[in-house]
């Protein structure tokens, strides 16, 4: 009899123990259930915060393209209008609105250091890399080998010189100053030829003593004599 209710005791408490797991098996479910509703909740809360972020940040990044678009655009119509109104105030240089180039005294700026020579057009000016003018003739002459003011290579033709020269020699024909022109032989590589050295020398020439020597070339006074 008492196995028999040791036996019972048993069955019951197995029945109560498995009544328990049941139930915490269902507990623990539904815990479940409601730590994933929320872990789902957190992230869709976290996303909507996030894309309204991304979406400010979007907003943001537009505003500013379009003031910087703005300013290069209101930029961009005043170098426009700036430009259309020097063009409109730039008068043509054609016809009667050509300027006139008024009568310039230049004194001795177009005479050839070397033979005092006007550079009158047709002549060829050269030129160093100073911008110091020497005449074609005197520049295809041996003796004159480099820029007779700085000594330094002579690199090419003055053209702009040239056009100087061309300019201010034909206003002084169309004012009536003619008679320096027939003073002064035709200097022309084409139709006169070199001109000779005039007994007044550049000062550089007349600073320079007996047996001088610049490099290979000998500038003493005999020598330039001789030439």
């Amino acid at each position: 009899e008492k196995l028999e209710q040791i036996r019972l005791d048993y069955l019951s408490l197995v029945e109560k123990v498995k009544s328990e797991n049941v139930k915490a098996a269902a507990d623990l479910e539904k815990k479940f259930l409601k730590d994933e509703e929320e872990f789902k909740a957190r992230q869709e809360r976290e996303r909507r915060e996030f894309e309204f972020r991304l979406s400010r940040e979007r907003e943001d990044f537009k505003q500013k393209q379009k003031r910087e678009k703005s300013i290069s655009d209101r930029e961009a119509s005043e170098r426009l209008k700036q430009a259309e109104d020097f063009i409109d105030n730039v008068k043509s240089p054609s016809g009667n609105d050509r300027p006139r180039i008024a009568p310039i005294n230049i004194g001795n700026e177009l005479e050839c250091p070397v033979c005092f020579t006007e550079m009158k057009p047709p002549v060829h000016i050269w030129q160093c890399a100073q911008g110091h003018p020497v005449c074609q003739p005197c520049k295809s002459r041996p003796e004159v080998r480099h820029c007779p003011t700085c000594r330094q290579r002579i690199v090419g033709r003055a053209t702009l010189v040239e056009k100087i020269a061309a300019q201010i020699f034909s206003t002084k024909d169309k004012s009536g100053s003619t008679e320096e022109s027939a003073t002064h032989p035709d200097t022309s590589p084409i139709s006169s030829p070199e001109p000779s050295f005039r007994p007044r020398l550049p000062t550089y020439f007349l600073s320079l003593r007996q047996g001088t020597r610049i490099g290979n070339e000998d500038f003493s006074l005999n020598s330039l004599r001789e030439a």
